[in-house]
């Protein structure tokens, strides 16, 4: 008689033994952001509803995120601000003051270029314009931080102190006069931007 075997138990069954499926990561607001980008690229509103939905959260959700949908919309600005810069450095060719202007000759191509930008202009001028155009914008004071670090690479400090105005100054007519262009349905000329801004640094260098 064969010996009987004694049976284990493991409390796991052989057949469904396997290794633990990690947790689903919840949406976060860099979700939300995202996908309120897509909504802008695809020339679409952005929506709160539309965004929860696509994140199968609730609206409520949303909203605690980022308060009203103009918050939402400024860090989609925000986002676009970051990318569209970064892209322009890196394309930039030339040192000192002749890479700076390219900088920003490359970022007004990149800003025009964006369709959806125009759309969500057109659609909803007041806020995008404040979005773009006000100094306590998320776009402005990305764009200046950039031209001031570009600045300072052939500067003293006290030398970007004196210009610091000067750069304010000229990055502000120019993102005027290149919204203002767009909106008049005609196609902005970047040169134009640069030949202010050298007539700034021109002014400016001479008082000092």
């Amino acid at each position: 008689m064969q010996p009987r075997t004694r049976a284990i138990v493991t409390g796991v069954c052989p057949q469904t033994a396997g290794p633990t499926q990690p947790r689903a990561r919840r949406p976060g607001p860099d979700d939300a952001v995202r996908v309120a980008r897509e909504l802008l690229d695809r020339g679409e509103r952005v929506d709160m509803q539309a965004v929860a939905r696509e994140l199968g959260v609730s609206r409520a959700t949303v909203h605690r995120w980022f308060g009203l949908r103009d918050d939402l919309v400024r860090a989609v600005f925000e986002r676009l601000a970051e990318e569209f810069t970064a892209q322009a450095r890196a394309q930039a060719t030339g040192a000192g003051d002749q890479r700076l202007f390219d900088v920003l000759r490359r970022l007004a191509g990149i800003s025009a270029a964006y369709e959806p930008m125009r759309v969500a202009a057109a659609r909803e001028p007041g806020l995008t314009l404040q979005l773009i155009i006000d100094p306590e914008g998320p776009v402005y004071g990305h764009v200046l931080d950039a031209l001031t670090e570009l600045a300072a690479a052939t500067r003293t400090p006290d030398e970007l102190a004196r210009l610091a105005p000067t750069l304010d100054t000229f990055l502000s007519a120019s993102v005027a006069l290149h919204w203002a262009t767009i909106a008049g349905g005609r196609e902005p000329d970047p040169q134009r931007y640069e030949d202010i801004g050298r007539a700034l640094l021109a002014w400016t260098e001479q008082r000092a």
